[in-house]
């Protein structure tokens, strides 16, 4: 992954500029290992969501989760290593985002309508909502190098 999708400019923009990527190592999620309770349980959450919805699911693979924590999309590695895979799942997911934010602007302008001089927030004020990627590898404990 680092030295295909992970190393193409225009994926690494996109999970930049909207997205928190998480680096995870199996190994810590194993019964021994040393990742907190609290994140294998959340590890073991996010499996079963997907397999809820039918999608592929396991240890090497790309999760792609809302805002809310919920899983928005998952891919194999060996389908994400195909970067016009890996780039359509994050594009999906910004332009949800989109909507949701242009959503939520116009629920505001229609809540606040009517009130006297009340400043309407831009949508901008909701950039700050980003989806989470986490990229599961089998053996590599270091870092995702996104600048």
């Amino acid at each position: 992954m680092r030295a295909g999708p992970l190393s193409n400019s225009k994926i690494i923009a996109l999970l930049n500029r909207s997205f928190v990527p998480v680096y995870a190592v199996n190994e810590d999620y194993a019964p021994k290992g040393p990742a907190p309770a609290e994140e294998k349980a959340e590890r073991e959450r996010i499996f079963k969501e997907g397999y809820e919805h039918h999608w592929s699911v396991g240890t090497v693979h790309v999760y792609v989760l809302r805002p809310d924590g919920h899983l928005f999309g998952t891919l194999h590695v060996a389908e994400a290593a195909h970067g016009e895979n890996l780039l359509a799942l994050l594009e999906k997911a910004v332009g949800e985002l989109q909507q949701l934010r242009a959503s939520r602007s116009c629920r505001q302008r229609h809540n606040r309508a009517g009130r006297r001089a009340r400043k309407i927030p831009s949508p901008c004020t909701w950039s700050r909502v980003r989806w989470t990627a986490v990229v599961r590898g089998a053996t590599s404990p270091s870092r995702i190098g996104l600048s």
